[in-house]
């Protein structure tokens, strides 16, 4: 595990906190599941765009 700081809008941080107590898991999880799923569409569009690129 690595740890980082993190400064967001106090907009961001309060829906982050709301939809993280709703799902019961720490921002921590929180952070690490939202990075993972845009990291795979970020994968996958790039997939796209090579397919369409052929």
């Amino acid at each position: 595990m690595k740890s980082l700081y993190l400064t967001i809008p106090m907009s961001v941080f309060g829906e982050v906190e709301k939809r993280r107590k709703e799902l019961r898991m720490s921002r921590s999880e929180f952070f690490a599941r939202a990075a993972q799923q845009y990291i795979a569409e970020m994968d996958a569009k790039a997939r796209r765009a090579a397919r369409s690129a052929t």
